[in-house]
């Protein structure tokens, strides 16, 4: 069936779309996956909801935020999936684009240092909100309002649809959308050729077979027996029950130069990614003799080498693959190899998935 969503700053405009009144399914990739463990694991966590708030001062044209809005969940589908279990594994269910409701929320009336405060707790607990990954949707969006010309758009996705990379698209499409709604002028989004559920396909026809055997192989040799727990040296005790409660990261100035020796003397030289040699600096350079596996998200943008986004790395999407730094590390030429990445048997990085 073909649906179309009307443009409300052209007379008469409409945007086509083509979706079927049955759902679509797809098999979910591997970070799906891994997402889907996390929220069963943890079911009343919101740990993985990722927030946005946006203020927008001046003049703000609601119709042409809605339908901007809407315009994105309807050229992109990972946007209109939830998620279930068929014969035992995770599928992504697509479903027809329906309009997306854009509630507002008026806290004009209320004294200046109030309205802040009320919008903040507001847009706090919106955030905390948990989603039904089964029923979704996966995305909400309130409007508050604080004054004529002043508003806090706040979004909120599930890490399964969208991560860090996926929200600055969201931002650049939705910027392009409303000015050219303002405008009176149509989409200046070119067709998607592609869809995160195309990504998925090819990844499980990918990552199968020996391919897939040979990367389970190497790391539960690497990462078999029990665990090591690298305590770094924080400003505080280690938490015996895990918590997200923390707060925003700020500049880490290493008194040992452990931070400039890894730029200068192995990241610049060697051409090699700040964030591996980090992850190697931690590996190498923490105190004591053994086993550690420090490991960090790697970032979509490591895909294209830095370059614009094509394909499925273009639109929104779940990409949490970790970078693992399996190291046994015995005296100070083990530690100098690791920190370089010299060594065969460290596992840094490699056959990652």
């Amino acid at each position: 069936m073909n649906q179309t969503q009307t443009n409300p700053c052209i007379t008469g405009a409409s945007v086509s779309t083509a979706s079927s009144t049955n759902v679509d399914v797809f098999p979910a990739s591997f970070a799906q996956q891994r997402l889907w463990f996390l929220s069963q694991l943890e079911p009343d966590s919101a740990s993985y909801n990722t927030a946005l708030a946006v203020r927008l001062r001046g003049p703000l044209n609601r119709d042409a935020t809605i339908w901007s809005l809407n315009e994105i969940i309807r050229r992109h589908e990972i946007l209109r999936t939830t998620f279930d279990e068929a014969d035992g594994e995770l599928v992504q269910v697509i479903a027809e684009h329906r309009p997306l409701d854009v509630p507002v929320v008026d806290f004009s009336l209320e004294s200046a240092s109030e309205r802040e405060v009320s919008a903040a707790a507001a847009a706090r607990a919106e955030a905390h909100r948990l989603f039904d990954l089964r029923t979704g949707p996966l995305i909400r969006v309130r409007l508050l309002k604080l004054g004529p010309r002043e508003h806090i758009l706040v979004l909120v996705l599930h890490h399964i649809v969208c991560d860090g990379w996926s929200s600055q698209i969201l931002a650049r499409e939705f910027g392009a959308l409303y000015e050219a709604c303002e405008a009176g002028m149509p989409s200046p989004l070119l067709p998607l050729p592609i869809q995160y559920a195309d990504y998925a396909v090819w990844q499980r026809g990918w990552l199968q077979g020996a391919v897939l055997e040979e990367r389970l192989i190497y790391w539960k040799e690497r990462l078999k027996g029990k665990l090591p727990v690298l305590d770094l040296p924080t400003d505080r005790p280690r938490q015996a029950i895990q918590s997200d409660r923390g707060a925003r990261g700020q500049p880490v100035e290493a008194g040992n130069g452990v931070v400039d020796r890894v730029l200068c003397q192995y990241a610049r030289p060697a051409g090699r990614p700040l964030r591996q040699s980090t992850v190697r600096g931690f590996a190498g350079t923490c105190p004591g003799d053994g086993p550690r596996s420090p490991g960090s998200p790697r970032p979509a943008v490591r895909a294209t080498g830095g370059r614009s986004a094509t394909g499925p790395l273009a639109q929104p999407h779940a990409a949490v693959p970790s970078y693992v730094c399996a190291a046994n590390v015995v005296g100070q030429d083990a530690r100098d190899d690791v920190v370089g990445g010299q060594r065969d048997g460290t596992g840094c990085g490699r056959r990652q998935v």
